[in-house]
Parts: structure tokens; C-alpha cells; sequence
């Protein structure tokens, strides 16, 4: 067999190989990476549509990623929150993200309890992604002032987070522009 028909024989095997994968798999997908403004729907919270719960999230490129949004600042009633942290993964234009806390009494500062939020999110071309987040809690153990210093490990403690009953909330994320 000559070197031009083997040639060809492994361009036939490289393109029938090429099509075999799906065509999500092969789209080239823009980078998350960047800083968004978030639009969490607030009507499962307040029970009035059309509201929104506004932050900003900044998504690094080395899988972490740094939240705040307008509740952090002890916009609810009685609450204060820490920044949230999160560590993220992004695969066929999707982007799966976790994010871990501290809240706090907003009064005595008193620390009460991890709160955990996972973002589920598809991007919808460059600039937007939508989905939805998941927030559930892990109550710190005793009273004031000893509760901060009985906050249970979070990552060894992962399956006894309570999920809120509001379940799955939707959001809209989209690019903060550059000049």
C-alpha cells in the first residue's frame, strides 16, 4: 500500500472521528470569565413580580469566583452577609457554580449560619447567562457569642445542608461591558 492511500485512509478515519461528536461538543463557547451584574428574580421571596435581587459577580479564570449582591449589606431584616466565595467549572456553554458564606445577626453580629448558593447557568451567546440558584443552610451550633466558634466544617458537614424551601430560583447574569 502506497503512502498516498494511507494517506487518505487516516483523513477518512480522522473526519469520520470529527463527526462523530456532537455538535454542542465542537461549538466554540465564549469564556465566562469576567465580571457580570446579577438579576436574581426576587418574587419567591417577596411574593411581588417583577422584582430583583441585584449583584455582581466577578468569575476568574482559575475556577474561583467572588459574589455580593444587594442582600449582603443587611438589605433583609435582621441579617448581615460575609462575601461569597465560589469555586466554578465550565463545560458545552455551561456554567456550574457553588458558593459558600457566613450570615450574620445584623444588630449583634453574632455569626448564625453557612449559607451555601449553586448557580446553574447556560450561557446565551457572549454576553448573558441564565439558569437557576439553589440556596440551602447549615445553622452554626449554640447560642451568641459561641455559635461563630461552633460553626460546623462546611466541607465535612456538605450533605447536612437544609435546602431553602424556595427551591430552585431563576437568575439572569449579564457582562459587564469594558470602554
Amino acid at each position: 500500500m502506497s503512502i498516498k492511500y494511507l494517506s487518505l485512509a487516516f483523513l477518512s478515519a480522522v473526519l469520520m472521528l470529527s463527526l462523530a461528536v456532537p455538535a454542542e461538543a465542537r461549538r466554540h463557547w465564549p469564556t465566562p470569565v469576567g465580571v457580570w451584574y446579577v438579576a436574581l428574580d426576587a418574587e419567591p421571596y417577596v411574593q411581588v413580580p417583577g422584582l430583583s435581587l441585584p449583584g455582581l459577580v466577578m468569575i476568574n479564570r482559575e475556577g474561583t469566583a467572588l459574589l455580593e449582591d444587594g442582600g449582603d449589606f443587611g438589605g433583609f431584616p435582621f441579617q448581615r452577609d460575609s462575601a461569597q466565595f465560589a469555586a466554578w467549572r465550565f463545560k458545552n456553554g455551561r456554567v456550574l457554580m457553588r458558593t459558600l458564606f457566613l450570615q450574620a445577626d445584623a444588630i449583634s453580629g453574632d455569626v448564625q449560619s453557612w449559607w451555601q448558593v449553586k448557580l446553574k447557568l447556560r450561557m446565551q451567546g457572549a454576553n448573558t447567562m441564565q439558569g437557576t440558584v439553589a440556596v440551602s443552610t447549615l445553622e452554626c451550633l449554640g447560642p451568641a457569642p459561641i455559635g461563630a466558634l461552633n460553626c460546623p466544617d462546611p466541607i465535612a458537614a456538605a450533605e447536612d445542608f437544609v435546602p431553602q424551601p424556595e427551591g430552585e430560583v431563576r437568575v439572569t447574569l449579564r457582562r459587564l461591558s469594558t470602554y
